[in-house]
Parts: structure tokens; sequence; C-alpha cells
């Protein structure tokens, strides 16, 4: 049976996409490649079509853009500060409840870091891209230079373990407290200037 133009890069992009979803929910060893294709509508014996193992595939799931990232690109502000206070409410929404609930939507970053920490060289340099990419989206509007800006670093550290810390906590009054705690120090982070 012949398949339209486009046919396997679209449904390559489906089993990215239910893997990127069961991944963040269940953690990497929390998913079979049976599960991922059952999400993907799929059958089984076809993923070794687009993929050579469930590895591969996960090296695929860090190369996706984060939400994060796409958000901080998104910026319209044409000066320093505007593109800081646009930086500062992205923030505030990342570290909000309803995001912190939606798992299987959130942020790779907080949910498969450790996941991305266990995995190989390929997985583990395709993470640290995207957190590159989100480090000197950061800076624009913190600094000319074009160098790693320690404010940004320190402002993603800040958010994602944030992020992880307030939705591992189970406790509503201690998550409310780290989250409030990351978006203050953030903006104090963005705010000031360069030592």
């Amino acid at each position: 049976m012949r398949y339209p133009p486009g046919h396997k890069e679209e449904t390559r992009a489906r089993i990215v996409q239910a893997a990127a979803d069961l991944f963040r929910t269940r953690g990497y060893e929390g998913v079979g490649v049976q599960d991922i294709m059952k999400e993907a509508g799929l059958t089984h014996g076809g993923f070794y079509g687009h993929f050579k193992s469930k590895q591969h595939l996960f090296q695929s799931v860090m190369g996706l853009e984060a939400d994060f990232l796409r958000r901080m690109r998104a910026r319209t502000g044409t000066t320093g500060k505007a593109l800081r206070d646009e930086a500062k409410d992205i923030c505030t929404g990342y570290l909000e409840p309803a995001h912190m609930d939606a798992i299987s939507k959130g942020c790779p970053m907080a949910s498969l870091a450790v996941d991305a920490a266990r995995a190989d060289t390929k997985t583990r340099k395709e993470f640290a891209r995207g957190l590159s990419d989100l480090e000197r989206e950061f800076a624009r509007g913190l600094t000319s230079s074009g160098e790693p800006d320690s404010r940004a670093l320190a402002a993603i550290a800040l958010a994602v373990g944030g992020f992880i810390l307030g939705r591992a906590s189970g406790d509503k009054d201690l998550q409310t407290a780290i989250m409030s705690a990351s978006r203050d120090e953030i903006a104090n982070l963005l705010d000031r200037s360069k030592p």
C-alpha cells in the first residue's frame, strides 16, 4: 500500500510526541516501546521503521523544543528592560500550579533531567543543547556579549529547580512557598546588573 507524501514524517512525529508525553509522565524506565506505539495509535511492529531503539527515540524527544524556550523566543520587547520584564512574566507562568499539574505536557527539562543524566552521551548532548539555547535566549536582554550569562543560568536553575521541588513535595503549602521564592529570586536576578 502506498502512503501519501509526508506520511512517514507525520507518523514519526506522532511517535515522538506520544513518547514525550509518556516519558514526562512516567519517566524513561516507566515506559516501553509497546506503550509508546499504543499511545501513538500504531502497532508495536512499526516502531523500528522509525527508530533504532528506545534510546534513539529518547534522543529525539530531548531534541524537541521546550515550551519554556518557545515562550522565551516569542518575546517581543525591543529593550533590555522590556525583554527582562517579559522573561519574569514567563517564569511566573512557568512556576504556576496549573503548569506543574500538567505533567504530560509540562517542561521536559524538569520532568526528564534525571533521565537525561542517566542516558547515553548523545541524549545528554541533546539535553545540553536545549539548555544552552534557553540560556542564550534568557541572556537576550541581559547582555550583548554573546557569552553565557550567570544570571540567565541561575534564573533557569531557579525556575527548573523550583518546578521540580515544588512538584515533588506533594505539599501544597510548601509548593506555594517554593514557587514564590523562586519567582522572587528570578525577578531579583534579572533586575540586577552584572557584577
